[in-house]
Formats: C-alpha cells, sequence, structure tokens
C-alpha cells in the first residue's frame, strides 16, 4: 500500500479496527481510498478486511473525488457512519470537505460502506435539533468573527492584536508591502458560485484590498490607498492596469461564477464600474500549487498605517 497515513483506532466486539488512509490524499481522483485491518491486540497480529478499500473513488465520472481519512462513528439512533474527506468533483478550489456516509457491521464483523458513489442523496442522521443556527458568511462586525469564520493566512504570534472591532467595522493595523506577505483575513467559500464586498475607508498610509487568495503565492483581486486601484492576478501586482482613483472610500465586488472571476468597484455602492479585468481559477488547486489549501474570499491591508472595513457581505449565486 503507497502512503499509509492517519491511522484511527476502534474497538467494537473484541476486536480492534485500524482505519488507515493510502494511495496519497489528492493527486488522481482515484489514488485515495480507506482500508481497514484488526486484531484482537494493538500489538497484532493484523487482519486485512477481505473488501477493501471500504471508501474509494473509483471513476473520474463520480461526484466526489479523493475520498479518504475516514473515521468510523456510531450515531445517536445506534447506526454507524463513516466521516471523512473528499474534492468535489471540478471543485478542486473549494478544497477537501467533509463527507458523511452510512455503514453497517456485516455478518463477519468488517465495516461496510453503503453510500456507494454519493450521487444520490442519503438519509441524515436522526437525533436532537441543532445546538446552534447555522452559520452566516455575511459579516457586519458587530461580533467578532475570528475563530469561527476568519482566520488570518499564516498567522505571527499576535496576529489578532492588528484587529479590533469599533462601531460595526473591523479596524485593520496593515503589515507587510501586498497579499503575499500582509497575512490576509480569510474564511472557506460555500458555493461553487458566489459573490462578495466589502466597503472600506479611514485609509491611512495603508492599501486594503479584497481577494480570491489561495496562498501567498498565488491570488486574484484589487487594492485602494485613497488614491488608486491597484490590480493582484495570480500573486503578482500589475502596475500596468493601475486605476487612477481618489477617494476617502471605495466599496468593491468580486463574483466567482463557476471559476469565472469578474471585480468592480464603486464609491456610493449603488453605482458600479466593472473592472477589465477577467479571471479563470479553476487551477488554483492542491494538485497544482499543493498546500492542501482553497481559493478562500479575504480581505487584506499592507502598508504602515490602517484601515476600515464595513458591510461584509457574502452571496452564494446558482
Amino acid at each position: 500500500m503507497f502512503a499509509p497515513e492517519g491511522p484511527k483506532f476502534i474497538r467494537h466486539n473484541g476486536y480492534f479496527y485500524l482505519v488507515a488512509a493510502v494511495g496519497g490524499t489528492a493527486g488522481p481522483a482515484t489514488s485515495h481510498m480507506v482500508v481497514v485491518s484488526r486484531s484482537r491486540s494493538v500489538l497484532g497480529p493484523w487482519e486485512q478486511c477481505p473488501h477493501n478499500p471500504i471508501v474509494h473513488t473509483a471513476s473520474e465520472r463520480e461526484p466526489w473525488w479523493s475520498r479518504g481519512h475516514a473515521t468510523i462513528v456510531e450515531g445517536h439512533d445506534d447506526k454507524w457512519w463513516l466521516v471523512y474527506h473528499g474534492y468535489e468533483n471540478g471543485y478542486r478550489t473549494l478544497g477537501r470537505q467533509v463527507l458523511l456516509e452510512p455503514m453497517r457491521w456485516d455478518q463477519d464483523g468488517w465495516p461496510r460502506a453503503l453510500g456507494g458513489d454519493l450521487s444520490k442523496p442519503i438519509p441524515k442522521p436522526r437525533g436532537e435539533p441543532a445546538a446552534l443556527p447555522p452559520p452566516t458568511l455575511s459579516d457586519d462586525f458587530s461580533t467578532t468573527k475570528f475563530g469561527t469564520q476568519w482566520r488570518f493566512h499564516k498567522p505571527g504570534a499576535d496576529e489578532l492584536q492588528r484587529a479590533h472591532l469599533d462601531a460595526r467595522a473591523l479596524m485593520v493595523k496593515a503589515k507587510g508591502t501586498g497579499p503575499s506577505d500582509c497575512s490576509p483575513m480569510t474564511f472557506s467559500a460555500a458555493d461553487r458560485a458566489y459573490e462578495i464586498r466589502i466597503a472600506l475607508d479611514e485609509l491611512k498610509d495603508a492599501q486594503g484590498g479584497l481577494l480570491l487568495f489561495y496562498s501567498e503565492r498565488i491570488y486574484f483581486g484589487v487594492g485602494f490607498d485613497g488614491k488608486n486601484l491597484t490590480t493582484y492576478a495570480y500573486g503578482e501586482r500589475h502596475d500596468w492596469l493601475r486605476i487612477d482613483l481618489v477617494g476617502a472610500g471605495i466599496v468593491l465586488r468580486i463574483t466567482n461564477d463557476h471559476h469565472n472571476v469578474k471585480m468592480h468597484y464603486s464609491t456610493n455602492g449603488e453605482n458600479w464600474t466593472k473592472h477589465p479585468w477577467q479571471f479563470e481559477v479553476s487551477g488554483a488547486t492542491q494538485n497544482i500549487l499543493g498546500g492542501f489549501l482553497s481559493l478562500r474570499p479575504a480581505l487584506f491591508c499592507c502598508g504602515t498605517g490602517s484601515a476600515r472595513f464595513k458591510d461584509f457581505r457574502y452571496r452564494g449565486l446558482e
């Protein structure tokens, strides 16, 4: 077996079951898989499951790729489940997503996955109502969402001290010279297509902006410093497309329509000007760039001063 990793133990009916991932976490859609072995003792000897792999993407036509790293979980209603991750077919940009699949123990005491290729809906587990309401990704900055939504990319030990809430706004102290070294504030997108927007003002010796950010190597978006609109694409600043724009503030909008990206800007949030450059971003994935990241909406602030962000909006599209 190639690249065994992430072993997990569970004890059931007198056996220790070892659940492991093999085949490489990303790479080809069909390479990753879940295998099981068991023993009466943690010291062995170990017996391999006769129907390994118990979870595997068998074809690139399946809706979920690279399925692996499973954990066996007993449900609230005495049913059993596999929790693991996978990439959505055609949307590796969303990163590894959590998948839930029903399973049962067969007559020989081995786990059997029941969900197939997950192309059809399955009944969700029965249980108590959720303790928390579903999260919303828009943010009026009335309460902190750091740790639950926003997170700094590669933060330093005192990174959170750069940001604080003030009257339904997020005040951010600048850092670095651009998106690659300023630790942008990111979160994971929830849709194949979506629109994001942010208002910013009180720019003091700083540039603030809105991005689709994979890593310090690759990002797309725009920044504003009160005098110019700066374009960022493919992890670079493109000064040839600097737009002279003087104002106390700006509203920025990025639309990611199934990997096709457009950008707009406005001085009042009502009358919009389309940015002249568009992008196709389906290549911003682990298989090309490494890092096991996703293409994430992000806010950034670079320079020596600070900026104020207000009224962040996220809207999923069809």
